[in-house]
């Protein structure tokens, strides 16, 4: 049975087709679809951080459900929710803490491959003072008709995802034939000296007229070039200057991006579906772009 009715259903609709400069003309869009049943503007509830003195406003409430509306997740926004869920709980007990996604940051929205979200979700679905994470305008209205608290069901299968990409991998399913080739010539180059001679040998063929392999490293280095897109802003989150959790290139070694990009960190950081950090402009390359602090050891 459809929960929703045809009428709210073709307002999300229109919301999920037309893509809105301003993310506050989204979350009034989802308090007006939301107020039908219960939903209600709590911009003027405010809570005090008392180990920084800044103060945190909710976005909206359905009775004791803690609302936080925003149109996507990063690094910065992460933090930010997770601290303001922690203090709007304490200081109202017995309440629950739901956050509510328009889209997935990485991958323009269209998050991982296997299940379409990404390590920023993870992190929020995961953590002990958010009750529930709802993506996509559809699932938000499902949950404000009839609340579920599905946590622990969409962290199982976040882990069967995992499981099944480890299973994977050890049976070789995971390994690109880019990758066997380098691993080939490689070996043979160490004892043959000639991998051409080696391939030729070992598979008994003629390999005179075959097309040219491009190493694993070129390959990567280029999917990076796509994935971290500085003229389009792709997966690269605009951080304020002083931001405590930045890392510049700078630090890290690197004189500029290209060569960032040929590195095993740059590669850990797009698997992760992280960002590429970037303060605002009027800086060198290797001091304006970096990565999150937090997240550097389990890069290196």
């Amino acid at each position: 049975m459809n929960l929703i009715p045809d009428i709210i259903m073709k307002k999300i609709t229109s919301l999920a087709q037309i893509e809105r400069h301003h993310s506050g003309e989204w979350e009034n869009e989802i308090l007006e679809l939301g107020e039908p049943y219960g939903v209600v503007d709590a911009k003027k509830e405010r809570v005090l951080d008392p180990l920084t003195d800044k103060w945190f406003e909710l976005d909206a409430r359905l009775g004791d459900i803690l609302i936080e509306l925003t149109t996507s997740c990063g690094d910065t926004k992460e933090a930010k929710i997770i601290r303001e869920a922690t203090l709007f709980k304490e200081n109202n007990p017995g309440s629950k803490f739901v956050v509510c996604l328009k889209r997935i940051k990485s991958n323009k929205g269209k998050g991982r491959v296997s299940d379409g979200k990404d390590s920023h979700y993870d992190h929020l679905i995961k953590h002990p003072d958010i009750d529930n994470v709802l993506v996509g305008e559809e699932e938000i209205i499902k949950f404000f008709i009839k609340p579920t608290w599905d946590k622990q069901e969409k962290i199982n299968k976040l882990k069967n995802k995992m499981k099944n990409k480890t299973k994977q991998t050890k049976k070789g399913d995971g390994i690109m034939s880019n990758d066997i080739n380098a691993v080939i010539i490689r070996e043979a180059i160490k004892v043959h000296g000639n991998p051409v001679n080696f391939i030729q040998e070992m598979y008994n063929m003629n390999i005179t007229n075959m097309p040219s392999i491009k190493s694993s490293t070129e390959s990567m280095k280029n999917q990076k070039k796509d994935y971290f897109n500085l003229n389009s802003g792709d997966n690269v989150e605009v951080v304020e200057s002083g931001y405590e959790d930045f890392m510049s290139l700078e630090e890290l070694g690197y004189k500029n991006v290209s060569r960032f990009m040929g590195t095993s960190i740059a590669s850990r950081v797009m698997e992760a579906d992280d960002n590429l950090l970037a303060l605002p402009n009027g800086l060198a390359h290797p001091k304006k772009y970096g990565i999150s602090r937090k997240n550097y050891e389990r890069f290196v």
